[in-house]
């Protein structure tokens, strides 16, 4: 009976988990801050969603407004009415079928396990493959004017 109970005790001490297996737990620290300037000209810039489908380039006009060219699957978006408010973009979203729908993103830092990334995180149904939708992605920005 003594023997039993050292080695319960002793297989108590060996853990259930080898030690050469993977751990599937995976911790993301994942954060995002808006970002308010009243310098449009440190928001300017190419920001990549996913590369080949999804991107826009942001520059100023002639009047010194915010310009923003939007592509989705390759295809340009017009966007109407655009404003800024702090960090807040928001325009109306006119697709190639003439259907409206509004665009709404933020100007921000996402911090990712650490790295810290300057772009617009925009709100919507962005379809990454046959089986996921998201509706929020984050475009960074890849290149600023010099």
């Amino acid at each position: 009976m003594q023997r039993l109970m050292l080695a319960l005790a002793v297989a108590c001490l060996i853990p259930v988990q080898p030690s050469f297996a993977k751990d599937k737990h995976k911790s993301k620290q994942k954060s995002f801050e808006a970002v308010e300037t009243s310098d449009l000209g440190t928001l300017l810039g190419h920001y990549l969603g996913v590369e080949n489908r999804y991107w826009m380039d942001v520059s100023l006009a002639e009047s010194g407004k915010l310009e923003v060219a939007l592509y989705e699957e390759g295809e340009r978006v017009r966007l109407e009415d655009l404003t800024l408010a702090g960090a807040r973009l928001q325009a109306t979203k006119v697709d190639a079928n003439g259907i409206e729908r509004p665009f709404d993103a933020t100007f921000g830092n996402r911090i990712l396990n650490g790295d810290r990334r300057f772009g617009l995180l925009v709100e919507g149904m962005f379809p990454i493959n046959d089986e996921v939708v998201a509706n929020s992605l984050f475009f960074r920005r890849v290149s600023a004017p010099h």
